[in-house]
């Protein structure tokens, strides 16, 4: 006898009570069909008759909306600087931050869509560019800072994991972004 079975024993669990614990139960009872709609799959675009975003839902799509046309703007802001940049190493950093900015606008044109199943539009954010380079990269280090704080804001007021591994990944990205810049504000 296993020691297992000595211990229900000593519970006094009998034998043929243990071979009918683990016998499995027949029911000859069909269970009834489920006749609720079935629920598309998240991949699929919300149907047309949704009802309206609830004002919450209201504010994180205007901020999306405003993220596309910052981002939108930055993109061509640094391809500005890149043309200023004197240096091939600064002309590459530039470079890849203007990447990195493009790569964010599809991003939120893509959270959008998949929040409202609709194509974002938007004007663009055009920033000014001064002539001194130097100003032009103390005063972007603090304009990244600012983004990651309210992209921080838009990632606590998200609730789909998706979409904050999207945030998450455009914060750091941004965070990157200042640190670069800081660098080139030293050499």
């Amino acid at each position: 006898m296993y020691p297992y079975n000595i211990f229900r024993q000593e519970a006094g669990v009998s034998a043929e009570a243990e071979k009918n614990e683990n016998k499995p139960q027949r029911k000859n009872k069909k269970k009834p069909q489920d006749k609720r709609p079935q629920t598309p799959p998240s991949s699929q675009k919300p149907p047309s008759n949704m009802p309206r975003p609830s004002i919450i839902d209201e504010k994180i799509l205007d901020m999306i909306l405003e993220a596309i046309a910052d981002e939108r703007g930055d993109a061509e802001y640094y391809a500005k600087l890149t043309h200023m940049a004197k240096s091939q190493e600064e002309k590459n950093i530039l470079n890849g931050i203007r990447m990195d900015e493009q790569k964010h606008e599809k991003i939120f044109r893509r959270i959008y869509s998949m929040l409202t199943g609709k194509e974002a539009s938007v004007e663009t954010k055009l920033k000014k560019v001064g002539n001194n380079l130097r100003d032009e990269y103390r005063k972007s280090v603090f304009e990244e800072l600012e983004t990651v704080e309210f992209y921080k804001k838009m990632y606590i007021a998200l609730k789909s994991q998706d979409i904050r591994n999207m945030l998450y990944d455009i914060i750091t990205d941004e965070q990157s972004h200042a640190t670069k810049l800081t660098y080139l504000l030293t050499t």
